[in-house]
């Protein structure tokens, strides 16, 4: 299927040699030699690209015609490359978002050809969906409308009601084999006394009242977990660790520095983690990090570290909070590493975000962001200031390819809505009403 790049990484003397090797249709595979815009050409588009991710996923290629034993005809005749004032992508992602329901996870991308720029070959792929079953919702055309189709090695047909029932299972295992990861890794229930608690945040340091290093009690992580597991990329660990080079992994909102911890990257079950080493006095502390990194060969990542001290009131009594601020840049750059890391592994199914903060009962959000007033900078702000009500706090969230799409193209400037729509669920969980942990308007 052409390779395991994403396809806006690919050039059409990428499509065009995969055509050369004449790979007939198939159940991941489909040729197709023109796409048209009227009622019922968007609605067959409908039944082709959801008949994929309601089977085994596969690729649509648009702008080839084909032979009687159903290889690609050559050379390809190719499709227009616009319709009206749209460019194909965006005219197709269009229809699709609204003639598919629930929305589909869907790599677009179309490849001018060199004799005609006004044609193009267009490649749909879709993943196996972990939504499925997807149904055609495309009004005004009763042939589709209502209907789930699956692929065949002969084409598309409409789904038997045993095979809708096999998709929604397909669907609940998945849903639950995350359940099952996150338990695993001790993120399954936040009222639990045990939230979280793995070697890796048991490492985990903060600063003590006297300045020295201490196990942290409050730390925050953020944890990735892919709905469907992607097929490494990766050779083997070495090609990994080169590719974990922190002078090369920077993201927003701080791109001066470096994201990930510069200890060199260690191999560990299913992946590699690099640990930030603590310091104090200039020496590292024995079994202590300032924060860590783990990234999975099945796409996951994991940030971990301690964004959280105390303060205190006149009356000596000592009040926990956490550093907003600090814990939303942290986020965003976690979720630009992540995308780079579903680019490296071609990954356009959804990755499921789970941010965990731990022992947050009893302590305040604070270090806001400018414009608002930090309530550690009067006792009386402190006093009042509301504090976490839960154990822990767990924020869930499915990030879909075009979420890390808008993540990756954001500024410090201009912030993505997901940063902004995450950062107030965090000023929620404090009992905040107002979006603290970005600049005041």
């Amino acid at each position: 299927m052409l390779d395991g790049r994403p396809l806006s990484r690919q050039i059409l003397a990428d499509v065009e040699a995969f055509l050369a090797q004449g790979r007939a249709e198939d159940l991941t595979l489909d040729y197709k030699r023109e796409l048209g815009s009227s009622k019922g050409e968007r609605a067959e588009m409908c039944k082709d690209v959801s008949a994929l991710a309601n089977s085994e996923g596969g690729m649509i290629v648009y702008g080839v015609d084909e032979n009687p034993d159903r290889t690609p005809k050559l050379p390809a005749v190719g499709t227009a490359r616009a319709f009206g004032r749209q460019n194909v992508e965006e005219w197709v992602a269009q229809v699709l978002q609204g003639g598919v329901q629930p929305r589909m996870d869907l790599d677009v991308q179309a490849f001018p050809l060199s004799g005609d720029p006004s044609r193009c070959l267009l490649v749909v792929r879709a993943q196996p969906s972990r939504s499925a079953p997807h149904m055609v919702t495309l009004n005004g055309d009763n042939r589709y409308y209502g209907r789930f189709y699956r692929r065949g090695n002969f084409g598309n047909r409409i789904a038997e009601e045993y095979e809708v029932r096999e998709m929604m299972e397909r669907a609940r295992r998945l849903y639950l084999g995350l359940e099952e990861e996150l338990t695993r890794r001790g993120y399954g229930d936040p009222t639990s006394g045990t939230f979280g608690d793995s070697p890796y945040n048991r490492r985990l340091s903060a600063r003590s009242p006297d300045g020295g290093v201490e196990a942290a009690t409050q730390w925050a992580s953020f944890l990735l977990l892919p709905t469907s597991p992607a097929e490494p990329a990766f050779a083997d660990r070495a090609s990994l660790v080169d590719w974990l080079d922190p002078n090369k992994r920077r993201y927003e909102p701080d791109r001066a520095r470096s994201y990930l911890p510069t200890a060199v990257p260690r191999p560990v079950l299913g992946g590699v983690a690099t640990l930030g080493v603590a310091y104090q006095d200039g020496r590292p502390v024995d079994g202590r990090v300032k924060d860590y990194v783990r990234v999975g060969f099945d796409g996951s990542v994991e940030y971990g570290f301690a964004p959280a001290s105390v303060t205190g009131l006149p009356d000596g009594t000592e009040v926990p909070y956490f550093i907003g601020t600090r814990i939303v840049a942290k986020l965003w750059q976690t979720l630009g590493f992540a995308a780079d890391v579903r680019a490296r592994l071609s990954m356009a199914a959804p990755h499921l975000l789970s941010v965990n903060l731990a022992r947050t009962e009893g302590a305040i959000l604070a270090v806001f962001a400018e414009g608002w007033e930090d309530p550690r900078g009067d006792f009386l702000d402190l006093q009042e200031a509301p504090r976490c009500l839960e154990p822990n706090a767990q924020i869930r969230r499915e990030l879909r390819a075009e979420d890390f799409a808008e993540i990756s193209a954001a500024s410090a400037t201009d912030p993505p809505p997901q940063m902004r729509e995450l950062a107030e669920e965090i000023c929620f969980a404090f009992g905040i009403p107002q979006p603290v942990l970005f600049p005041r308007a």
